[in-house]
C-alpha cells in the first residue's frame, strides 16, 4: 500500500503530469487489488504472478483486464527502477488480452485546413487594457501540434528550455510509456514551426512555458472546449479532437514513401512500432 501511495504521489507531483482521472483510476486498481489479496500491507516480494493473474481474471472484460494489468505493471516498475526495493516485476510475463479496437477518427486534409482557418490568431480587435498584450493562441497551438507531430499535452507542457534553437530541435516530453516514466522525444523544427516559436518567444510575458494561461497566471493543463469551438466555427459535420489531429499527422507520415516506418515511429514517439503500423 505504501509503495502504491508513493507512486500515486509521484504522479500528482510530476513535472510532466498525467490527467487526474487517470491517476484516480490507478488508485482504484490498487485498492481493488489489495482488497482481493485481503492484506493492505502485504510485502511486495510476497506478490506472485499467480496472485496477480488470478486477480486480473476477475475483471469483467478484456479492456478492464488490460487497464488493471497496466496499472499494476507501472507500480512494480516504480518499485524496481525508482525505489529499487525489488528486482522482479511479476506482471511482465502476463500477456495482454485482445481488446476491442476503438474506431479511429482520422480527419481529412480538408477538415484539418478548416480547423486551422477557424482558429483565432492575432490580437483582439477590442483590446481590454488588462489583456492588450495577449495574442490569441488557438492557431499557434493547432499548428504546433501538427508541425511537432505531438500529442496536445506535450505541447501544453512545452517549455522554452525544450527548444534547442541552434540545433533546430524541439524536445517533446511524454509519459505515454509502459512504466509512465518521462521520456524525451526530439523532433526537428521546420521553418513554419520556427517562425511561430520565435514570434511567441519575442511576445512572451513569462519565461517558462511556450503556452501560458495569462488570465489565470498558470500553465495550461487542458483545453477541453477548444476543439469543439473550432469544429463549430468551421461548420464541420463531425467532431474532431486534438488526438484526431495526431491521427492525421501519423497517417501522413506512415504512408509517406520517403519516410521509413522506423523514422515515423521515432518522430511520433510510439513505444511499439505496431502502433505506427496501424496507420499504414
Amino acid at each position: 500500500s505504501s509503495i502504491a501511495n508513493n507512486y500515486i504521489y509521484s504522479l500528482y507531483n510530476a513535472e510532466v503530469p498525467i490527467g487526474k482521472d487517470g491517476i484516480k483510476n490507478k488508485e482504484k486498481a490498487y485498492r481493488d487489488f489489495l482488497d482481493y489479496v485481503g492484506d493492505s500491507e502485504i510485502a511486495i516480494h510476497m506478490i506472485s504472478t499467480d496472485i496477480i493473474e488470478r486477480y486480473l481474471n476477475t475483471r469483467p472484460n478484456n479492456d478492464s483486464f488490460n487497464r488493471y494489468r497496466t496499472s499494476l505493471n507501472q507500480v512494480f516498475e516504480y518499485a524496481k527502477n525508482v525505489l529499487r526495493i525489488t528486482q522482479y516485476n511479476p506482471v511482465t510475463i502476463i500477456p495482454k488480452r485482445k481488446a476491442r479496437r476503438k474506431k479511429r477518427i482520422v480527419p481529412t486534409i480538408f477538415e484539418v485546413q478548416k480547423i486551422i482557418d477557424s482558429a483565432r490568431d492575432g490580437f483582439p480587435v477590442k483590446r481590454n487594457a488588462k489583456y492588450k498584450k495577449i495574442r490569441y493562441d488557438e492557431k499557434d497551438l493547432i499548428l504546433c501540434i501538427i508541425y511537432a507531430m505531438a500529442r496536445y499535452g506535450e505541447i501544453l507542457n512545452l517549455k522554452w528550455e525544450d527548444i534547442l534553437w541552434d540545433e533546430h530541435i524541439l524536445i517533446k516530453r511524454t509519459r505515454k510509456t509502459s512504466d509512465q516514466f518521462e521520456k524525451e522525444i526530439p523532433v526537428p523544427i521546420n521553418a513554419p514551426l520556427e517562425k511561430i516559436l520565435k514570434r511567441r518567444w519575442k511576445e512572451r510575458l513569462q519565461n517558462e512555458f511556450v503556452f501560458w494561461n495569462h488570465i489565470k497566471k498558470i500553465p495550461y493543463r487542458r483545453r477541453p472546449k477548444l476543439m469543439a469551438r473550432l469544429c463549430k466555427r468551421a461548420k464541420l459535420k463531425r467532431q474532431i479532437t486534438f488526438h484526431g489531429l495526431r491521427h492525421f499527422v501519423a497517417t501522413v507520415l506512415a504512408n509517406d514513401p520517403n519516410i521509413s516506418l522506423w523514422a515515423a515511429q521515432q518522430l511520433l514517439g510510439h513505444e511499439d512500432i505496431t502502433a505506427t503500423q496501424g496507420y499504414v
